[in-house]
């Protein structure tokens, strides 16, 4: 399961960009582009594990081969709520500092954000024009890349860390909040 687009995006040796023949190659890219080796994920669709490894990892379990199945048991005496706040301590010329540059989140998943977590490599990161690869000055132009890349644009999120609504909109759309300014809260109701 990958875009279409994929297919005909070749390099300048004609090789197809995203597509590898073995996951050393695959890896090989994200090394490539300033990710360690050892926070590429591997999964074999066709494994016997897929389902363990990919739950267990957060990953996206629909893609194992003959799928996977999500037990639910829930037994009900009382109910416990626990509420969790993070708080980052991020002063406004950190936050400035942050919206200097607007990029994908280093597992390439479409949304684009301003946040200053993204690998040190991307800042000197250069494409064939000498603009920075990864790193963007508006949402916009970030959002381009992924629409370069089979993505629509509308399936690009728009993550700002300095916006009031940075942890509503990250929580509704099940991205990573800890990225936005002052923290986010977060309430957690386990039923047993």
């Amino acid at each position: 399961d990958y875009p279409p687009a994929w297919d005909n995006e070749l390099d300048e040796e004609g090789n197809k960009m995203y597509l590898f023949t073995s996951i050393d190659d695959c890896c090989a890219f994200f090394t490539q582009h300033g990710v360690p080796r050892d926070l590429c994920g591997e999964v074999d669709v066709c494994s016997p594990d897929c389902c363990t490894y990919t739950k267990e990892n957060g990953l996206p379990f629909a893609q194992c081969e003959g799928g996977c199945t999500t037990t639910t048991t829930t037994t009900t005496t009382t109910t416990t709520t626990t509420t969790t706040t993070t708080t980052t301590t991020n002063n406004e010329p950190e936050c400035e500092m942050a919206s200097l540059y607007y990029h994908p989140p280093a597992t390439m998943d479409p949304y684009c954000t301003n946040s200053n977590d993204y690998p040190p490599a991307w800042d000197n990161e250069l494409d064939e024009e000498g603009n920075k690869m990864y790193l963007f000055t508006s949402i916009d132009d970030c959002c381009a890349f992924f629409t370069q890349h089979g993505v629509p644009r509308d399936l690009c999120g728009e993550v700002d860390v300095c916006s009031p609504d940075c942890c509503t909109y990250t929580k509704e759309n099940g991205l990573p909040f800890a990225q936005c300014e002052g923290g986010c809260t977060t309430t957690t109701t386990t039923t047993t």
